[in-house]
């Protein structure tokens, strides 16, 4: 029976290792269970057994309460995956999606969590991108209409002015003449 829950532990850690955001496994206090390779790295820590047992928030950054996205998930924990964005623990510049899954227990009760955490910051960058991109392409569309609405009158003006340019010199002489006959 040890040999096979070894065997499960190490399945257990080799699908976890898999992953290749960090993962954290967490009881639903916030105590870190498990680890996988990529949260060790994130955290920038050498092994996560001397985690084991400790609140993730204070292991990891220094702080006496959950982080505020966690905090608040916690309170609203149900059947589904919550998640939340917020600025790097570690590089405010970055952008992270948090995802925690909950785990039941054999009561149907929440007993564990697992927590992942993705790098977005280049999806975010892209998607301004686009935003920007659609910005203008709106804008371009919308400058092309004003000027086709401009130059449509513009271009009548301009093709006709030929056409009262002669129709004006037929009826100078006519005008010349008659102002020779009626001077007032």
């Amino acid at each position: 029976a040890e040999n096979r829950l070894q065997q499960a532990m190490e399945m257990l850690q080799a699908v976890f290792d898999g992953i290749f955001d960090p993962l954290v496994l967490l009881n639903n206090e916030f105590k870190i269970q498990m680890m996988d390779k990529s949260a060790i790295a994130y955290y920038g820590i050498s092994s996560y057994e001397e985690m084991v047992g400790n609140s993730c928030h204070r292991t990891f950054i220094g702080d006496l309460n959950p982080c505020e996205g966690c905090e608040k998930a916690l309170y609203n924990l149900s059947d589904q995956p919550s998640t939340f964005e917020r600025k790097g623990i570690f590089d405010p510049s970055r952008t992270e999606r948090v995802v925690l899954y909950p785990i039941k227990g054999a009561n149907g009760e929440i007993t564990d969590l697992i927590v992942r955490i993705s790098d977005i910051t280049e999806k975010k960058k892209i998607e301004r991108y686009i935003v920007q991109n659609e910005k203008m392409a709106s804008l371009g569309i919308l400058v092309s209409s004003i000027a086709h609405e401009i130059n449509n009158p513009n271009s009548f003006v301009a093709f006709n002015v030929p056409i009262l340019r002669e129709y004006i010199d037929a009826m100078m002489p006519i005008i010349d003449d008659y102002a020779e006959k009626y001077p007032d």
